[in-house]
C-alpha cells in the first residue's frame, strides 16, 4: 500500500514537472510568435506606405488618366453591387 502511494506521488510529481515544462514551452512559443507578428506587421506597414507613395506619384504624373481609371472602377463596382 505504501509502495502504491509512493508510486502515485512520484508519478504526480513527474506529471507536474511535465506540465511546467509544457507551460514554459508555450510561453516561449507565444513570445516568439508575438515577435514574428510584430515584425511582419512592420513590414506590411512599410510596404503599404511605399505603395501609397507610388500611387500618389502616379496620380500626380497622370491626373486625367487616374481620374478616368477611378471613374471606370466606380462605374464597374456600381454595376456589380446593383445586382
Amino acid at each position: 500500500m505504501k509502495d502504491d502511494r509512493e508510486t502515485i506521488s512520484r508519478r504526480g510529481e513527474a506529471a507536474a514537472e511535465e506540465v511546467q515544462d509544457v507551460g514554459a514551452y508555450i510561453r516561449e512559443l507565444g513570445a516568439s510568435l508575438k515577435d514574428t507578428i510584430e515584425e511582419k506587421l512592420g513590414e506590411l506597414k512599410d510596404d503599404s506606405l511605399e505603395a501609397r507613395d507610388r500611387v500618389e506619384d502616379y496620380v500626380r504624373e497622370k491626373p486625367v488618366k487616374s481620374l478616368l481609371i477611378a471613374a471606370g472602377a466606380g462605374i464597374l463596382l456600381g454595376f456589380l453591387f446593383r445586382r
